[in-house]
């Protein structure tokens, strides 16, 4: 069985966006509630409060107007930023980051985990709230486990499904492989010789990215219910939101078209963190700007949904190997050709690194084909 999330666009009229909109602000409530008690707990008591004990503490609090297990949710919320604070104050290099309290606006999703929802058609019922309408541009399949409401930074609500649905038996090897090598100035090249462009969304949107920031913060003293600081705010909000929509698009409909035509993807393993953080920061915005870990993240369950396998690579070398005869031709970043000087191999940078991709992914699937028949024996 695997977890797939679908998501939905919901018409809340004023009487039930006002509702949801006080139950996040509850909830806002809640969460720097458990976190203050945690807090104070440790630091008076030394005692370390557990899910069990916040969610036992919750029922003692009067917050009318809310499901029960949404507020359980919340607690289990605070739970996880704790356990993730407490993983990196184990991990060496990693900053720690104490659990932050919310401040107002800064809730903007409830979760539903068992119970207190139900679709009945085009209609979601969500317990305290009533019943909207979804936009159910296609129909989910499995059983839905949790039901998430959330509000984007310009008051438009979504609802996300979590569904539990049959895995999919991996289909024969036997079908055509692509190596894909992710750059910079070209977004994709393939081993096939296909080429993906680099949008740039966010460069093409910087200009007046830098205007609206510019006007907002002149407008950083006036109160936050200032309607000219609000209007502004808002237009920041549309213009960063467009650039992730376009550049989620694109992602989407690239990793569907190779995964659709193409039964084993071979891609380069990159740590896209320690890329940023290192001796990377020239091309930060473009790799960024890229949404490389998201575009990885699209192939992988794309390919499960429809049988078919990525295979993860490591980069190392990949474009100083020459795919032909397989000596190392060192070469700078900046230098986009190619050129063997034992074969005589001449071709762009980028598409030889894809062919080496695709033969090593493919030479560690044949690896562990070997192994398992093996194993069988």
């Amino acid at each position: 069985m695997k977890q797939v999330t679908y998501q939905y666009r919901l018409q809340v009229k004023d009487k039930r966006e006002k509702t949801l909109s006080d139950i996040l602000e509850k909830c806002r409530l809640v969460y720097n509630k458990v976190l203050d008690t945690r807090k104070t707990a440790w630091e008076t008591e030394k005692k370390s409060m557990t899910l069990f004990d916040c969610n036992n503490l919750i029922k003692t609090w009067e917050f009318e107007g809310v499901h029960s297990q949404v507020l359980q949710d919340v607690s289990a919320r605070v739970d996880k930023a704790f356990k993730g604070f407490f993983r990196r104050v184990k991990t060496k290099g990693e900053k720690a980051g104490y659990p932050r309290f919310k401040g107002y606006g800064r809730y903007d999703s409830i979760t539903y985990p068992q119970t207190g929802f139900k679709v009945d058609g085009n209609r979601l019922k969500l317990s305290k709230v009533g019943s909207v309408k979804i936009i159910k541009h296609r129909e989910m399949e499995g059983k839905i486990k949790t039901c998430t409401v959330k509000r984007n930074g310009l008051g438009q609500w979504f609802v996300c499904f979590s569904c539990e649905v049959d895995d999919v038996k991996v289909t024969d090897n036997n079908q055509k492989a692509i190596g894909i090598d992710i750059g910079c100035k070209d977004f994709a090249v393939c081993s096939d010789g296909s080429v993906v462009e680099h949008p740039h969304f966010y460069k093409q949107s910087e200009t007046k990215l830098k205007v609206i920031q510019s006007k907002y913060s002149e407008l950083k003293q006036l109160p936050k219910d200032n309607k000219k600081k609000l209007k502004v705010k808002r237009q920041l909000i549309k213009q960063h939101l467009k650039v992730k929509n376009q550049r989620k698009d694109f992602l989407h409909k690239v990793s569907h078209k190779i995964v659709k035509e193409n039964g084993i993807v071979c891609v380069e393993k990159l740590n896209i963190k320690k890329m940023t953080s290192d001796n990377w920061k020239s091309m930060n915005k473009s790799i960024l700007d890229g949404g490389w870990y998201n575009f990885k993240q699209m192939l992988t369950y794309k390919a499960e949904w429809a049988g078919k396998r990525v295979v993860e690579v490591n980069p190392a070398y990949t474009s100083q190997v020459c795919s032909k005869c397989g000596a190392t031709v060192k070469k700078e970043l900046d230098e986009r050709e190619h050129n063997c000087p034992h074969c005589g191999l001449v071709c762009n940078r980028d598409l030889n690194a894809s062919l080496n991709i695709l033969r090593v992914g493919m030479d560690s699937l044949s690896n562990c084909k070997v192994t398992l028949e093996a194993h069988s024996l």
